[in-house]
């Protein structure tokens, strides 16, 4: 059968939507217009803007649009919702709304997941995706999506019953924007400086706030060299991260990064330290192929 979509990733901070003929990317719109840069958004109207260069195309043919990510948050055009856990693997791809548009064909946004727990309550949203492309793609124990927040997944049995989210992408940009740590130092991650902080972070253990502060008392007493401050203090966070989970995901003996190269290396580096290896997914690979198995699921 033929497949003809729009996959459209519609986050925090950014959008970029993909013409999809068949098995190949044909074209590809990326614009600054993630939820949290706009004021009073008129989602509708945005979505007809940004993907007008194909509007003909989409018309003649009634090409679907599918979207994903913050679009479908209680911040976006519609809260599409979650699917809630434990859920099998293969029901990912059953987690859609319909939505009403000016474009004239079909419009769905994709849920995200859910763990309802009352001591331990955790959502993700876009991941889901990725995850649903990754793991046909490669199959591991563990699957980690670094970030803003980062995702750590361990499908069992074929299901999901749980994830873990940690801040560390989110806590490093305040640390480096709006901390003392951070304040007047390069702002570009240093090899050796990160090395350090890896070794630390990977050791810190319940301690990693005390160790916070050694990227502001190192400096001072010259023992971090400035142009190394953000490279440690990246090197802590994620030392420390990977340290946690890989103490959480016990059992989990293979791993699959979905990252850029840049991010997806130094996470790699950080397994290295624990004699493990992991395989990396490029994002878009892994999120082109959650949006096929999703498209075979609307049109069979």
């Amino acid at each position: 059968m033929t497949a003809k979509f729009i996959a459209i990733d519609w986050g925090s901070t950014n959008f970029r939507a993909y013409r999809v003929e068949n098995t190949h990317t044909t074209d590809v719109i990326s614009l600054p217009i993630g939820i949290t840069q706009l004021e009073s958004p008129n989602f509708d109207q945005l979505l007809y803007d940004a993907i007008s260069p194909w509007y003909s195309w989409i018309a003649s043919e009634r090409i679907p649009v599918l979207l994903a990510g913050m679009i479908g948050s209680d911040r976006g055009w519609v809260d599409s919702g979650y699917q809630m856990l434990p859920l099998p693997l293969t029901d990912i791809k059953r987690g859609y709304i319909k939505i009403d548009s000016s474009l004239p064909t079909e419009v769905f946004i994709h849920s995200g997941l859910a763990m309802d727990s009352p001591n331990f309550p955790n959502v993700m949203r876009g991941e889901e995706v990725q995850l649903l492309g990754a793991i046909s793609l490669k199959k591991t124990d563990c699957y980690l999506f670094p970030g803003t927040h980062s995702k750590w997944v361990a499908p069992i049995n074929n299901q999901i019953t749980s994830f873990n989210t940690i801040m560390t992408g989110e806590l490093y940009h305040i640390l480096m924007q709006y901390s003392l740590l951070g304040l007047s130092v390069p702002k570009d991650v240093s090899p050796e400086g990160f090395s350090l902080g890896l070794q630390e972070g990977t050791q810190a253990g319940s301690d990693i706030i005390t160790k916070l502060f050694v990227a502001r008392a190192g400096r001072v007493l010259q023992q971090i060299p400035t142009q190394q401050v953000a490279g440690w203090l990246s090197g802590l966070l994620i030392g420390h991260e990977v340290a946690t989970q890989l103490t959480h995901f016990k059992t989990a003996q293979s791993f699959s990064i979905i990252a850029a190269p840049t991010l997806a290396k130094l996470y790699q580096q950080a397994f290295q330290l624990h004699q493990l290896n992991a395989t990396v997914i490029a994002p878009e690979q892994g999120l082109l192929q959650g949006f096929r198995s999703i498209y075979n699921e609307l049109y069979p």
